[in-house]
């Protein structure tokens, strides 16, 4: 619906593509479920136990409090949710289910306060289940607006991210990412990792993509700048060239010369030419600024020095 499209368009999400490419910024490792009588004050910590009961109540400042008694077999423990009271919709005692979050004190007593949750099957196995989304695992955290939670974005991701990869054709040559995972697999595992090593992985992949798409992009203006002739070569006078340079307090040093000439072969051309030089403080990168500068001068251009010595230091 419109109200829910125009949340997504604050977040630039579009297309199922969007979507899919909308990467968590950060995890919650929520991986280690925890017994509720091991459990101390101030861990992060999963339970997946037995809901005795659940009612919404008022604090004092009238706002809507939902609490909920979750039993383990070895404990029970008091869960806390503010402003939901679309909850004791959702959960009902006698339902089982998982729930990460962090334990703390609330009015005198140990609470785990408005953790994520989710309903599961059964509770006789302490394996984490690989149907469990927002607990029970290393859980994506998304960039999110108002109205628009990690949980609704990390559902609608795990809906629709095996339709998407199941047909996605990796537009890079294998040649060049054979040694990384799959697109497909890279996409996978930086939504839902099994463990630290997944996110690195899928990382280096993702990585690789957008900075061979920025490189491939500026190879791209290079090779357009070079099919338009939209500057003029600079004459070189070789004479007044030489005679500069003989002037100089010192010699320059082979590799400035080797330089001075690449640049000099660069401006002669009828197509702009783009130049880094990198070099030691010291090696003489201002003396072949300043030739350059001195051929531009003697074929009636001007140049632009800009120096930020003082910003650097």
């Amino acid at each position: 619906g419109p109200a829910l499209a125009a949340k997504l368009d604050r977040l630039n999400l579009k297309t199922v593509e969007d979507l899919i490419t909308h990467y968590p910024f950060r995890y919650d490792d929520f991986s280690k479920i925890s017994k509720i009588s091991e459990a101390r004050i101030g861990e992060v910590v999963t339970f997946k136990g037995e809901i005795l009961s659940i009612k919404n109540t008022y604090t004092k400042s009238h706002k809507i409090m939902t609490k909920a008694i979750l039993n383990d077999g070895s404990g029970s423990v008091e869960i806390l949710w503010f402003n939901n009271r679309w909850i004791i919709k959702n959960i009902k005692p006698g339902d089982k289910i998982q729930t990460s979050g962090k334990l703390d004190f609330f009015a005198g007593k140990i609470n785990l306060i408005t953790p994520e949750w989710e309903k599961v099957d059964s509770l006789q196995s302490s394996a984490i289940s690989h149907q469990t989304l927002h607990t029970g695992r290393l859980v994506p955290v998304y960039p999110e607006t108002y109205g628009l939670t990690s949980k609704w974005l990390r559902a609608k991701i795990y809906q629709l991210l095996p339709q998407a990869t199941a047909s996605l054709d990796d537009p890079i040559p294998e040649a060049f990412t054979k040694d990384l995972l799959p697109l497909s697999e890279a996409l996978n595992k930086i939504h839902f990792p099994n463990s630290y090593s997944d996110i690195l992985q899928a990382k280096n992949r993702l990585a690789f993509d957008e900075l061979f798409y920025i490189q491939l992009s500026s190879l791209k203006k290079r090779a357009d700048w070079q099919k338009k002739q939209v500057t003029k070569p600079l004459k070189i006078d070789e004479e007044k060239l030489k005679g500069f340079i003989n002037n100089l307090p010192f010699k320059l040093t082979s590799a400035q010369e080797r330089v001075i000439q690449e640049i000099i072969d660069d401006v002669s051309k009828s197509h702009p030419a783009n130049r880094l030089i990198q070099g030691e403080v010291g090696s003489g990168k201002t003396v072949v600024a300043a030739i350059i500068i001195y051929l531009t001068y003697l074929n009636g251009l001007k140049s632009i020095l800009m120096a930020p010595t003082e910003i650097l230091a």
